[in-house]
């Protein structure tokens, strides 16, 4: 795994990339269209207005994995890469809800996936899965903005022990 700072759109172009990561979680509005609100996900619906739908119904057919979603007009290939389950129960002291959220999700309550944090165990699972993905398509340069730590709520150092073992150089964590 290399790191590098910049714009994660930017480099995407600078450097050729085969595929763009953007971290998500698995939360559908009741119109079947996907929450992509913060951070880079935000970002791409705002490119490509018709994501929040397409993520959706991929989350509605294939269920919160890593997966290519099937864009026009671009120059790479855009992927979901889950850091956030579709939702959680608060668990004691909302520690599993993001901080500047947990006023409103006490001990017990129903917690979108989109206000919990991050997973470290799901952010695991979705490098493993996204490594099965660079191997099959032979893709040489995937970009990863740090899984997690943004509206996660996690610490990229805890997040950067985790998953160094499993990501190889063909993977570039992209942070502004």
């Amino acid at each position: 795994m290399l790191e590098r700072r910049g714009d994660l759109w930017v480099l995407a172009h600078q450097l050729n990339a085969d595929a763009v990561c953007i971290t998500t979680n698995g939360f559908c509005k009741k119109d079947g269209t996907a929450v992509l609100g913060r951070g880079c996900a935000l970002e791409a619906a705002q490119r490509w207005p018709e994501l929040p739908k397409i993520y959706g119904h991929m989350l509605k057919t294939l269920g919160l994995r890593v997966d290519v979603m099937l864009l026009r007009d671009q120059d790479y290939h855009l992927v979901a890469f889950p850091v956030k389950p579709v939702s959680v129960r608060a668990n004691n002291m909302s520690t599993n809800v993001l901080r500047y959220k947990r006023v409103n999700y006490p001990t017990g309550t129903f917690v979108p996936g989109w206000a919990a944090m991050a997973d470290p165990n799901l952010i695991v699972k979705s490098c493993l899965e996204l490594m099965n993905h660079i191997d099959k398509n032979k893709w040489d340069i995937t970009l990863l903005p740090r899984p997690g730590c943004g509206n996660g709520g996690l610490d990229w150092n805890e997040v950067k022990l985790l998953i160094t073992p499993i990501l190889d150089d063909r993977v570039i964590v992209v942070s502004k």
